[in-house]
């Protein structure tokens, strides 16, 4: 009897401290396509790169999250998310926005990155390529 109180106890007190943070879950997540970067400042190996990335949200209320990074063999694939507040009235433009990706290149080279976006008859595509030499 012990045993199985002790055990109702800690299950309880597990599973009471887990709070879902109220301020994420005000908002909406989605990805936005790209409509262009531009390079801030030329980088030597080690340092890191700046890119003002301008991208296309839904709506008047529509702002950068975050980039979600990931790689395709020699080719860095990003994606742009946007945020939007679930509980607001927008005006129902389709505005542009910016925001700086940073990234550091390792070695002196030849570097790649695809921006991907939402298509409008398929899950994703690509909306803009970028090459970048590492001096």
């Amino acid at each position: 009897m012990k045993l199985y109180l002790a055990a109702v106890i800690m299950l309880s007190a597990i599973t009471s401290c887990h709070k879902d943070d109220p301020a994420e879950s005000k908002y909406e997540r989605k990805f936005s396509p790209v409509v262009s970067t531009e390079l801030q400042n030329a980088g030597a190996a080690g340092l890191t790169v700046s890119l003002k990335v301008t991208f296309q949200v839904y709506n008047g209320c529509g702002q950068f999250d975050s980039f979600v990074v990931s790689s395709d063999k020699d080719t860095g694939v990003v994606k742009v998310l946007a945020r939007y507040p679930k509980e607001a009235f927008c005006t129902q433009d389709i505005p542009q926005r910016t925001a700086t990706f940073k990234k550091t290149f390792p070695a002196p080279g030849t570097y790649y990155i695809k921006w991907v976006g939402p298509a409008q008859s398929g899950p994703e595509t690509v909306t803009h390529r970028d090459t970048i030499t590492v001096k």
